[in-house]
Order: C-alpha cells, then structure tokens, then sequence
C-alpha cells in the first residue's frame, strides 16, 4: 500500500506542478495585455527619466535627489546617468553595465569590475528582466509559479514566483483587478548595511497611459520594511535603434 500512495504522488506531482506554472503563466500574459503590450513581441530596448528621492541622510540632508537617465537594451545592457546634488557639491556618475562587466565613472574616476558592482549590477538586472515580462513567457531559464495573494495598495493582488538559475527569487503581484503589475519583491544585497542581504519590495503605483501603454509614475522602495528611496519615472521611449557605443567604457 505504501509503494502503491508513494507511486501516486510521483505520477502526480509533475502534473501539479504544470499545473501550477501553467496558471502563473495565464497571469503574467494578462498582465502583458493589460499593460497594452502584444503577447510575443520580442523585448525593445527603452530609455526614460527617473527622479529618485533617496531617504538616506547625509551631511545634514533629511533627503537626497537624483535625476536620473536609464537606457536599458534586453538582455544584458543598462546604462544609468546621474546627478546628484549634496552640502553644494554636484557628483555626476555615469553606471554601465554590458553582458558581465560593469563601470562606474564618479566625476571623471573611473572604476570598473568591482565584484561588489558587478553583484548588484547582474541582480539588478535580473529584477529588471523580470520585471519587463516579455522574457517570462519566452526564455525556459524562468521557472514560473503561483505566488501567495495579498493586498497591495489596498486593492488584492495575485502573485507569480519567477527563478533564474541560481539568483534570488523575485516575486511579482498583480492587481486583480486591473492586471497591472503593482508590487516586485526580491532578496538584495544592501550597500549601506556591509553588504548584508535584506528583503526590497517595491510598489508601484499611479499609472498612466502615453502611446497606448500603461506605466507607473510612481515606486515606493523599502528594505527590511524601513523606507529606502521613492522614485518618479516618466513614460518608457522605445527605442527602435540604439548607440551601441552607449554601453562601451565610459570615457573618464
């Protein structure tokens, strides 16, 4: 009887587990729509501008801003430029990271492969490639699966697992209502604490539409529960050709 149960679930679970990736699936090509997205269409590379209001302080600062550039090419290349403004002094930096090499540039001093950089760059990315969903469908490195609901922003929320490899699991929720992907939550490395890996979750909210898509105008970012940054994208610009050039060595 006990080979018999134990024969069962061997044959069973496989069909769950399809099952279950198979629904995580219906909920990310609704999302995709519901974005006003085309199921299928290959990723496009886009560029938007972002204000990030940081709650760190420094120097006496209750809050730092940055006005932020971000040109992101699928699957591997993101370029960051920003400007930052503290006691006075302005700091430009210029973040580039193409395939596994990464490059900061900090007022003209370059730095470039640090493994702590390229870390965060490569989970970074991973979020990012996530996030965007075209890939979720298409690329069989994802491994999908129905994530516990909850309520984000007051509304309930579905939620889908995604796993790469061997990179932190990102947990996506959707409002079910809408669709619209309004929470991301992963496992991150966090600088100002030593490196130590804490919980980020990002909510996103304040949509609007430009060009027949949805986007957020609003992600609210904390680690550990505490608040870390709020940020304020514009509309994502696809880009039909992009300057490769964008994401070689920056010049110093």
């Amino acid at each position: 009887m006990r080979l018999l149960l134990f024969a069962v679930a061997v044959l069973a679970s496989p069909a769950a587990r399809g099952d279950d990736a198979a629904d995580a699936k219906a909920i990310i090509e609704r999302a995709i729509k519901a974005r006003g997205d085309k199921l299928g269409a290959a990723p496009l590379a886009s560029t938007w501008k972002e204000k990030v209001v940081l709650e760190t302080v420094i120097e006496g600062n209750d809050k730092l801003v940055l006005d932020t550039t971000w040109t992101f090419a699928p699957p591997d290349k993101l370029r960051v430029e920003m400007k930052l403004t503290v006691a006075g002094n302005v700091f430009d930096l210029a973040y580039v990271l193409n395939g596994e090499t990464v490059w900061l540039l900090v007022n003209g001093t370059l730095q470039e492969n640090a493994k702590d950089q390229l870390g965060q760059a490569l989970g970074e990315m991973n979020r990012m490639w996530a996030t965007s969903l075209h890939p979720l469908l298409s690329d069989e490195g994802f491994k999908l699966s129905v994530a516990k609901g909850e309520k984000v922003n007051d509304k309930p929320a579905v939620g889908v697992e995604v796993r790469n490899g061997n990179r932190p699991v990102v947990a996506l929720h959707f409002d079910k209502e809408t669709g619209l992907l309004v929470k991301r939550t992963a496992r991150v490395r966090d600088v100002q604490s030593g490196g130590t890996e804490v919980l980020e979750e990002v909510i996103l909210s304040d949509f609007k539409e430009a060009d027949g898509r949805k986007y957020h105008t609003k992600a609210v970012t904390t680690r550990d529960g505490k608040p870390h940054y709020t940020s304020y994208p514009t509309a994502p610009k696809v880009l039909k050709e992009v300057d490769a050039k964008l994401f070689d060595k920056p010049k110093k």
